[in-house]
């Protein structure tokens, strides 16, 4: 599920690229995606959200609140730096989650945990880019920096305290914030210069429409769901997959040529991944062969 999920992220990354060249204002795009999202979340998981308890209140709006904080800082830090750096920076998340979940859980991180986020980093070192377009650290930088410790918190709160609450109430409230927030801040931001005659609305409505529907409603309920049966530093890993389908499909589409650090770094995070979920399987496999030998 995890894996399906970060496969449409990848593609809902130029969705957001498409809709913001067309002219749409990034906080007048989370409230029209926050809409249609809480639209569809109403329509389909009304038999859960008639049965939300005042627990899944606290936890709905504190989910809600870090899933925006880390989409809408994301857009925003686009404005400072360039793509590779953003990319690069968001996704120290995955060195981030263990830590947090020590820090909150108090679960230390294995040895396991730092040897697949060390060879994680080198691959996406070598897939961004950073190195070949250089680095330096700025507002945007900064931004992204932030979002990945929202990211990363966002991943240990579900995996941890969120456990015990239903997948469509926890979605549903990830759509109100962002709607209620992007509201807020676009009303706030860029209403006083807000131009409705410099959009393309027709391919801004479609990318809402895709956005919404794809990106935060199935994704965020596949997300929400699967995390509760993996541990967050298994999730966080699987969930770093974003940024390899992003960089294919940005090839496929001829955003950016095809690189050699492309290639190689997205195998060696694959790598990482493999590596950090191969032992689970273990256990089940040997079961299975001691079924075969006692004859079950």
């Amino acid at each position: 599920m995890l894996i399906c999920a970060t496969f449409f992220w990848g593609w809902c990354i130029l969705l957001v690229k498409v809709a913001i060249n067309a002219g749409l204002p990034v906080t007048l795009l989370h409230f029209m995606r926050g809409f249609v999202y809480s639209a569809l979340c109403l329509l389909l998981y009304r038999k859960q959200i008639a049965r939300i308890r005042r627990k899944d209140i606290r936890h709905g709006i504190i989910a809600g609140l870090l899933n925006f904080a880390y989409f809408f800082i994301q857009n925003l830090s686009l404005k400072y730096t360039v793509p590779s750096n953003c990319s690069f920076l968001t996704s120290m998340n995955v060195l981030l989650v263990p830590f947090i979940a020590w820090l909150f859980l108090k679960k230390r991180p294995t040895g396991k945990n730092f040897l697949c986020m060390g060879i994680y980093l080198i691959g996406v070192t070598l897939l961004t880019g950073v190195l070949e377009a250089g680095f330096s650290f700025n507002l945007g930088n900064a931004l992204a920096l932030l979002c990945a410790v929202c990211f990363a918190t966002l991943i240990t709160y579900l995996g941890s305290y969120a456990k015990g609450t239903d997948t469509g109430i926890l979605v549903f409230f990830m759509a109100v914030t962002q709607a209620v927030m992007g509201g807020l801040l676009f009303f706030a931001m860029d209403f006083a210069s807000f131009s409705p005659a410099s959009i393309n609305w027709g391919i801004s409505i479609l990318c809402v429409l895709g956005l919404a529907g794809v990106g935060s409603f199935l994704c965020t309920s596949l997300q929400t769901y699967a995390q509760k049966y993996t541990t967050p530093s298994s999730a966080v890993l699987l969930l770093s997959l974003e940024s390899v389908f992003a960089s294919t499909f940005s090839v496929l589409l001829g955003f950016e040529p095809l690189r050699t650090g492309l290639v190689i770094g997205g195998l060696i995070i694959m790598g990482a991944i493999y590596l950090s979920e191969a032992p689970l399987a273990m256990p089940h496999l040997a079961r299975q062969r001691s079924g075969r030998r006692s004859g079950i």
